[in-house]
């Protein structure tokens, strides 16, 4: 088992909900996002009904086809806040954390409010042993959003790790408020 970069868990066919245990929180592996609830970007031509590239790349990530996500993404001229940030999750639940942090990065310089991107910088910083960076983007990522519990749930598995008990445990508890 390598510890360093373990093995991210199933997709399931629901999303990623459901997934708080502590030990995906405490790995780094929750690798949940709020796309779900995040509106889609439409298409700019308008009355053509067409399906935007990013509409097309969310559809591939919630059915887990997260490579082809990536490769999709890429073929843009120009990639906006929004295609980062799902670039960031996808490459996450590859296993290429540096390149989510890269993605996640470009992501909250286009768009500072990015909340999901902080979120997704904090597990991936996380999954690369970075506990302080990982904690900071943490706190970013539900400065603007204090009941993001994916966030918060990985919050307090770094506030763990960092041997900050007493921290955590009233992370925890703002979870379960």
């Amino acid at each position: 088992n390598n510890i360093s970069n373990p093995p991210l868990p199933p997709f399931s066919k629901g999303g990623m909900r459901g997934l708080f245990s502590s030990s995906f929180v405490s790995q780094g592996l929750m690798g949940v996002s709020s796309h779900d609830i995040v509106p889609t970007q439409k298409a700019e031509k308008a009355g053509t009904g067409s399906v935007s590239v990013y509409d097309r790349a969310l559809k591939m990530y919630r059915r887990g086809e997260f490579r082809e996500v990536i490769q999709l993404l890429r073929q843009k001229r120009t990639i906006d806040a929004g295609d980062a940030n799902l670039l960031g999750w996808a490459y996450l639940k590859t296993g290429d954390a540096e390149e989510a942090i890269r993605q996640f990065s470009r992501s909250v310089s286009l768009a500072p409010s990015s909340y999901d991107s902080y979120c997704g910088l904090g597990f991936s910083y996380m999954r690369t042993g970075r506990l302080r960076e990982a904690l900071d983007s943490f706190d970013k990522g539900t400065s603007g959003n204090s009941k993001d519990i994916e966030c918060l749930l990985g919050k307090a598995g770094v506030l763990e790790r960092l041997e900050e008990k007493e921290k955590a445990a009233d992370v925890y508890r703002k979870v379960l408020s």
